[in-house]
C-alpha cells in the first residue's frame, strides 16, 4: 500500500489538551486533500485532537470520526429531544422539534458508514433504546427529508439482540436500509429472524455479505434465497431441541442443493449445522469454506465442492484420525484447487493414530500455500529432516506452516519460554 509522505518545513504539534492544540499556518494546510490524507492516517485519539484545530481540520476529519459508531445511542444523542423516560431512551411522538434541533444530526448522519450495534447496555448503563425510536424519527423529520434514508451512506449494519430488537424492533430496519448497504449481521435468538430478513429486502441489490445467528426456519431459508448478490454468507443456527435440529436439517440441505440457481456465495461459513449427505458439487460456487461442527458433519460437507481455502473447527472430543480423515477428503475432492488449510479443535484430542502421519494425505495437494494445525498439548507433531524434505518437495509454493499447540495450551507457553532470549546481568 502506498502511503503519501510530505516534507514539512513547519511542524504539526498534537498536545494533550484540546485548547493547546496548534498547527502551523503553512500554505499546504489550506489544501483540503492534504488535510484529508492526514486525517485518514492518524489513530482515533489523535483524530479527536486534529478536528479541534480549526474549521479546515474539522471539515477534513469529522467524517472519519463518524464513519464507525459502536452504538446508535451516540448518534441519537445528537437530537435534543432524545430523552430518558421511565428507564428507556426514546424519541417521543409528542415531540415537536424545531428545524435547528435537527442541524447536528443532519450534519453527522450522512457520514456514518458502519453501525456496529443498535443497543449496548454495557455502554449506556441499564437503559435500553425504545423499539420505535427510528420509526418515530422518520415521522418527525422535516418534509424535505421525508423520503430520504436516515443514514444515506450506511454500508454496514450489525444487529445484536435486546432493547431495540424487541416488539417492533425488526421494523426499524426499513428506516436504516439503503441501496448502499453492503453488509448486514443479525443476531437474534427468538422467532423474529424472518421479520428482520424481510425488512432487509430494500437492500437486496447491494448486499454482498450476510450473517445470520439464531433460529433458522423454512421461511427464513425461502426469503434468504432472494439475496442473490450475496458473496459471503454465514449461518450459525441455534436450535431449541435436538428434535428441531433433525426436522430442519433436510430443509437446510435442500436450500444448499439449490445453489447456484438462487445464490452463489464464494465465502460460506456454517456453524452448528446438521446436514444430511450433500451431493457432489452442491457447493461448487464456494471458494472459501469455514465449518464449525463435529467431524462426521464436516466430512459430509467437504465432498460437496472443490475449495481454495478451508477452515475447520471441531466442536466435540475427537480422535486424531479425524484430522487424517478430513485431510483425506480434501486431498480427494480439492487437490487441484486447495491453497490454504486451517484446522483446530475446541475439545481434547484422543490418540489413535500417529500425529505426523495425519498430514500425509495433504502431500498430494501440490498448490498448498498455508497450513495451520492448532492443537492441544497432547498432540505432538515433530518434524525431522526427512519430513521437512518431503514437505518442501510436495509443497513448492508453501509460505506458512504452523504446527504448534494452541496459544492457550501449556505446551505453547513452554515453547515460547524456551525460545525467548536470555537477558544477561
Amino acid at each position: 500500500m502506498h502511503i503519501p509522505s510530505y516534507t514539512l518545513r513547519s511542524t504539526l504539534i498534537i498536545l494533550p489538551s484540546a485548547s493547546e492544540v496548534c498547527i502551523s499556518s503553512h500554505s499546504m494546510f489550506a489544501n483540503a486533500d492534504v488535510l484529508g490524507n492526514i486525517a485518514s492516517l492518524v489513530d482515533v485519539p489523535s483524530l479527536a485532537y486534529f478536528i479541534l484545530v480549526d474549521s479546515r481540520c474539522f471539515d477534513a476529519g469529522k467524517r472519519y470520526i463518524w464513519e464507525i459508531v459502536p452504538t446508535a445511542f451516540y448518534v441519537l444523542k445528537l437530537l435534543p429531544f432524545f430523552t430518558l423516560r421511565d428507564g428507556t431512551w426514546s424519541v417521543p411522538m409528542s415531540a415537536n422539534p424545531a428545524s435547528w434541533e435537527w442541524s447536528r444530526f443532519d450534519l453527522y448522519a450522512p457520514d456514518i458508514r458502519r453501525m456496529i450495534s443498535l443497543s449496548s447496555s454495557s455502554i449506556i448503563g441499564d437503559h435500553d433504546i425504545d423499539a420505535k425510536t427510528f420509526l418515530n424519527i422518520s415521522y418527525l423529520r422535516p418534509d424535505k427529508f421525508a423520503d430520504a434514508p436516515i443514514f444515506p451512506k450506511l454500508q454496514s449494519l450489525i444487529f445484536r439482540g435486546s432493547g431495540l430488537y424487541t416488539n417492533t424492533g425488526p421494523g426499524n430496519i426499513r428506516y436504516l436500509c439503503t441501496d448502499r448497504l453492503e453488509e448486514a449481521e443479525i443476531h437474534v435468538h427468538n422467532f423474529a429472524m424472518l421479520t428482520y430478513l424481510r425488512n432487509l429486502l430494500p437492500s437486496v441489490a447491494s448486499l454482498t455479505k450476510l450473517t445470520l445467528v439464531g433460529r433458522i426456519s423454512a421461511s427464513v431459508l425461502q426469503t434468504l434465497g432472494k439475496f442473490s448478490n450475496v458473496k459471503s454468507l454465514t449461518i450459525a443456527a441455534v436450535y431449541s431441541t435436538p428434535e428441531v435440529k433433525r426436522t430442519l436439517s433436510p430443509l437446510i440441505c435442500d436450500f444448499f442443493e439449490s445453489f447456484p440457481s438462487h445464490m452463489s456465495p464464494e465465502h460460506l461459513v456454517l456453524r452448528a449445522y446438521v446436514p444430511r449427505m450433500l451431493s457432489f458439487e452442491t457447493l461448487s460456487c464456494v471458494k472459501y469454506l469455514e465449518l464449525e461442527d463435529n467431524s462426521s458433519t464436516i466430512l459430509h460437507v467437504l465432498q460437496a465442492g472443490s475449495f481454495d481455502r478451508v477452515s475447520l473447527k471441531f466442536t466435540e472430543v475427537e480422535l486424531i484420525s479425524s484430522f487424517h480423515a478430513c485431510f483425506e477428503a480434501l486431498a480427494k475432492w480439492s487437490s487441484r484447487t486447495l491453497q490454504t488449510v486451517t484446522i483446530s479443535s475446541r475439545a481434547e484430542l484422543k490418540h489413535d493414530f500417529p500425529a505426523l502421519h495425519c498430514l500425509n494425505p495433504l502431500l498430494e495437494v501440490p498448490n498448498l500455500q498455508e497450513l495451520c494445525v492448532l492443537h492441544s498439548d497432547k498432540l505432538n507433531i515433530i518434524l525431522g529432516d526427512e519430513d521437512l524434505s518431503r514437505i518442501a518437495a510436495a509443497w513448492p509454493s508453501l509460505r506458512r506452516l504452523n504446527l504448534l499447540p494452541s496459544p492457550l495450551s501449556t505446551a505453547y507457553r513452554d515453547v515460547r519460554q524456551q525460545c525467548e532470549p536470555k537477558i544477561c546481568p
